[in-house]
């Protein structure tokens, strides 16, 4: 899914324009904003089903809650859909339209909304089926639909000749029909008996299931305000064409959190079971894994990100203006983004244990601290200001908070974790940035500058493989095969 936005993002910002796909980006980013309101019920939706599965909660308290939230997320997304009367407003005062027509963005904004309250039911669904570990079934069912929803809206819009009006129809389309695939999968993922499926609203399980879901909706309220904020504020500021530039960082960067992202809350709902079941070793092994998975990927990703921004950027999108503009932020954006990812990673321990207190207070410290800094950076550094500010507030929250989020599972979990699974391997992967002194890319055309960097990232890669943990795992599997 990650590969397929990157890949398919020149496409769109040369068929449909480098201001009309501004209104893309805003749309991503509006979406964001109104992933808000879940408040962590969908993270409790998930748990929930994967303690139902271990045995650990009612039937009947499980179906009750079922309902109940479904009937929350239906009244929502009503109200998400009365959002296209906002359409006029954002279009005359608060995006930077320039010459682009106030019309088309009117409009376009209106299907946003349709979009985004067919999205947000989405979130319900895919909940279910996650706690339900189906993950099997759920990443194919991801990957088919993203390539019809990204890939497949390409040749769509070159057969009508069509413009950011059609993208969003054809949007509604494919998410209609993807919401319909999910509502009948969790039908036949719950299994529910006669009477079961529809009933009335138990006002006291909603009620619980909100109370339960307070503290982990209000610690990603925080951050949501946190990773948001920057965007937000650039969304405003920049003129839509730059804002252009801006996303492509954005896009680049959101690679790392797709990768922790997915892994995260993969392993949230195993290790819950685990812990459950009395197994608190093999929760822990679980983790450390994982950490150590996610920690080889992000280290060696953004070491071609940071070292050789601009070259990448212009072998994605062969727009020089723009790669030159995009790189002024990426390096330091990308490095932000990485600290971020790598401090998330205990967010699985807080799900496992079903306590978020602790990353509540922390979230609450970092934000205070957050606000305030981006105002003062953003005066003296202008727009170059919400990247410092993006880094400062990462970089503190990995180095401060981690040391009593992981204590939280297991007391030797951070000497062991942190140092084994995460610092090294990233560490490792980052000494091959040294070859910026000596690769330079300018003279390669695109295509050469793709297989160069490809080479870095598996350079680095197995450069951190060999320096951590993870060839003590590798070594065994690879004298197995030798011997067969």
């Amino acid at each position: 899914m990650a590969l397929l936005s990157v890949a398919t993002l020149p496409f769109y910002i040369d068929m449909l324009g480098s201001q009309a796909y501004g209104l893309v980006a805003f749309f991503m980013q509006l979406q964001t904003m109104i992933g808000l309101l879940d408040i962590g019920i969908s993270a409790t939706v998930s748990r929930n089903t994967a303690l139902f599965g271990a045995g650990k909660l009612a039937r009947n308290d499980y179906f009750a809650m079922l309902r109940s939230i479904e009937f929350s997320f239906v009244v929502v997304a009503l109200c998400i859909l009365g959002g296209v009367f906002s359409a006029p407003l954002l279009a005359q005062s608060w995006l930077n339209l320039g010459d682009f027509s106030v019309v088309v963005a009117r409009d376009t904004i209106q299907l946003i909304f349709v979009v985004i309250a067919l999205r947000w039911m989405q979130t319900y669904y895919r909940a279910i089926v996650l706690g339900a570990e189906q993950l099997v079934w759920l990443g194919w069912f991801n990957i088919l639909v993203s390539s019809v929803r990204i890939f497949g809206v390409l040749p769509y819009l070159y057969l009508i000749s069509g413009d950011v009006l059609d993208f969003f129809l054809y949007q509604i389309v494919v998410n209609f029909i993807e919401l319909m695939l999910l509502f009948f999968r969790t039908n036949k993922i719950a299994g529910f008996r006669q009477g079961e499926r529809f009933g009335k609203i138990n006002k006291s399980a909603l009620s619980d299931a909100i109370g339960s879901s307070l503290v982990v909706g209000l610690t990603s309220l925080l951050w949501a305000v946190i990773t948001q904020a920057d965007k937000f504020l650039a969304s405003g500021i920049l003129p839509i064409a730059d804002y252009t530039a801006y996303s492509l960082v954005i896009s680049i960067s959101s690679i790392l959190l797709l990768l922790s992202g997915t892994c995260i809350y993969a392993i949230g709902p195993a290790m819950a079971r685990l812990l459950a079941q009395d197994k608190k070793s093999e929760a822990v092994a679980v983790f450390r894994n994982i950490s150590l998975v996610v920690s080889l990927m992000l280290g060696s990703a953004s070491v071609v990100v940071i070292g050789w921004s601009e070259s990448l950027l212009f072998a994605w999108t062969g727009n020089v203006p723009l790669s030159q503009k995009a790189a002024e932020f990426l390096p330091l954006y990308m490095l932000a983004t990485l600290f971020f990812a790598l401090g998330n990673l205990s967010y699985a321990i807080n799900y496992a244990i079903g306590n978020f207190q602790l990353r509540l207070k922390y979230s609450i410290i970092s934000l205070l601290l957050y606000l305030p800094a981006l105002a003062v950076l953003l005066w003296l550094f202008g727009e170059q200001g919400l990247v410092y500010g993006w880094l400062i507030v990462n970089l503190l929250f990995f180095v401060v908070p981690q040391f009593f989020l992981y204590r939280q599972l297991d007391h030797s979990l951070y000497k062991t974790s942190m140092v084994q699974d995460v610092c090294v391997p990233v560490m490792a992967a980052m000494s091959v940035l040294l070859l910026v002194f000596i690769v330079d890319l300018r003279p390669f055309n695109r295509l050469e500058i793709f297989a160069v960097l490809t080479l870095i990232g598996l350079l680095s890669l197995v450069v951190a493989v060999l320096l951590s943990r993870a060839r003590l795992l590798l070594l065994p599997q690879l004298r197995q095969l030798l011997r067969k």
